[in-house]
């Protein structure tokens, strides 16, 4: 679960508002895309939730592990692929082969299993973005955040990923047969509603409006309601 209401941030006492008594309402095992300008807030959103930054008023509940997947992908150039990974796992207290299983099935997930071995200036930009991706699946999170995961990407390596994403969604169950609840920023209104289920305008650290997105998966960017979605959220962008 996960509960973010009248959430207000500042990063100094007297200083500019960067969120700004803000509430998401986020469903469990559903995708969730933030879009806005640069900024806005998104990535404080994202901080927040990770416990990476704290806040000065509202009520956050987050209920269950999270694993976070950073813009460039944030992996150090002097580890291979698998020791990337293996980092999430520095203050675990499983076996040696406990962390080998785990590591190799997040590479797996993550499609990037041939490189395990590979430096990540070996790898291209897809690739070193699958091992962010990987090294937060291997923790076993129930609530994934990803930071413009695709936004140094050529076309065909994004939509690759973008099938990933929904795959890891989909197939990656925990024990109880539970998805994972993702929330993820985006710039490219066609990403987000080709991969949100509820998609969040911020504007200057408040929340525009939400876009609900029923379509099933995968979805067809000359659909009209795919077609219609986007036209409708664009409008809205136009009035900012």
């Amino acid at each position: 679960m996960i509960k973010i209401e009248n959430i207000t941030k500042k990063y100094e006492l007297n200083g500019p508002t960067v969120l700004d008594n803000i509430t998401l309402d986020i469903i469990p095992e559903s995708i969730n895309i933030l879009i806005g300008s640069s900024g806005c807030g998104k990535t404080t959103i994202l901080k927040i939730l990770s416990g990476l930054e704290g806040y000065n008023e509202g009520t956050l509940v987050v209920d269950g592990g999270v694993g976070f997947v950073f813009q460039n992908g944030a992996i150090l150039p002097w580890l291979s692929v698998y020791d990337n990974v293996k980092l999430a796992l520095l203050h675990s207290k499983d076996t040696e082969e406990a962390k080998n299983k785990k590591i190799m099935k997040a590479l797996e997930e993550a499609s990037i299993e041939k490189f395990k071995d590979n430096l990540p200036r070996d790898l291209s930009g897809g690739q070193r973005q699958r091992v962010g991706i990987a090294r937060a699946l291997v923790i076993n999170s129930d609530i994934l955040l990803l930071d413009e995961p695709f936004a140094a990407l050529d076309i065909a390596t994004t939509y690759h990923l973008y099938n990933d994403i929904l795959n890891i969604w989909q197939n990656n169950l925990d024990k109880s047969g539970k998805r994972k609840t993702i929330i993820m920023i985006s710039h490219s209104i066609e990403e987000a509603v080709t991969l949100g289920q509820k998609i969040f305008l911020i504007d200057k650290g408040t929340l525009r409006n939400t876009f609900s997105n029923t379509m099933s998966y995968p979805r067809n960017i000359k659909e009209e309601n795919f077609v219609d979605l986007v036209e409708s959220i664009k409008q809205e962008i136009l009035k900012i």
